[in-house]
């Protein structure tokens, strides 16, 4: 593998004491994985936490305390979890420590997650599903080996040997859903959707239907759900917030549009959101 750079963040305060680590996957696996990140506390920083739909998969391997994840917004009760992968959302979910967090998490684009668990990624849609379901015996000796190994920079690579050889057994996903997939992340999901499937030569309802057995969403909530992600982007870039030139930016035709898509996927106002970010960039979800 090649060396790659890994950004260590650390803090102690009246808070807690945590440290936080971000790397890059192997070159080979870019297109499919964002990133990951490992994230050790020393004793429970914050409690809960809210989790603003995006459009990535997220695969937690978790080698500390289960995790709590409620997704109020659907009238749905709070599971605990070890390793889990959670599909996409489409309302915010609140995730709350049990104990000390002592996690690995992998974001994968959601062709990535199609590729790597190999099943339609409609079955994961607003659900957060046990590693041990997908993997079986085998979430235990990977959970105690990325465990053991004394640094970040081991850790990811660890991960990158095994999503690689899961790529290379995987079934292949429709070149037309990939191309339709970039083409709307390029353009931050203000691409019409009925150009999008004049460009492929599907119907809209047609590729309506395989991006939501694909990707597990349909064409038009994905977009939506890419503009509220930049938005929420340049929500955390900085305190002093912008509003109208966010919304616009993200291809809003109004603040209330802005307003009504935010609390849609958030379960709040813009203000509100941005009164409630954490030290480590989370959000609080209480």
């Amino acid at each position: 593998m090649n060396e790659r750079e890994v950004h260590e963040i650390s803090d102690c305060s009246d808070l807690g004491e945590w440290e936080l680590a971000r790397g890059l996957p192997d070159p080979a696996l870019r297109s499919f994985v964002r990133r990951y990140t490992g994230y050790i506390e020393q004793e429970t920083f914050f409690s809960c936490r809210l989790e603003v739909p995006s459009p990535q998969v997220v695969m937690v391997v978790n080698f500390g305390p289960a995790i709590g994840v409620a997704s109020p917004w659907a009238n749905g009760a709070e599971i605990e979890i070890g390793s889990f992968v959670s599909g996409l959302y489409d309302h915010p979910v609140l995730v709350r420590s049990t104990g000390p967090m002592r996690c690995v998490q992998v974001d994968l684009t959601p062709i990535g997650a199609r590729l790597l668990i190999d099943q339609p990624m409609r079955n994961f849609t607003n659900r957060s599903i046990s590693l041990d379901d997908l993997l079986g015996d085998r979430v235990n000796s990977i959970e105690d080996t990325i465990h053991s190994l004394k640094t970040w920079t081991d850790r990811f690579r660890l991960l990158d040997c095994l999503l690689i050889g899961r790529l290379r057994n995987a079934s292949p996903v429709a070149p037309a859903v990939v191309w339709g997939w970039n083409r709307l992340h390029q353009s931050g999901g203000q691409m019409a959707i009925g150009q999008l499937a004049t460009e492929i030569g599907w119907s809209r309802k047609h590729l309506a239907e395989r991006f939501q057995v694909e990707v597990g969403l349909a064409t038009k909530q994905m977009a939506r759900m890419i503009r509220l992600n930049r938005a929420v982007a340049l929500v955390e870039a900085s305190f002093k917030t912008d509003w109208p030139r966010i919304a616009h930016t993200c291809g809003y035709s109004d603040q209330s549009h802005f307003n009504r898509d935010f609390r849609s996927f958030a379960g709040m106002t813009p203000v509100e959101f941005a009164g409630r970010r954490m030290p480590d960039g989370g959000v609080r979800g209480q």
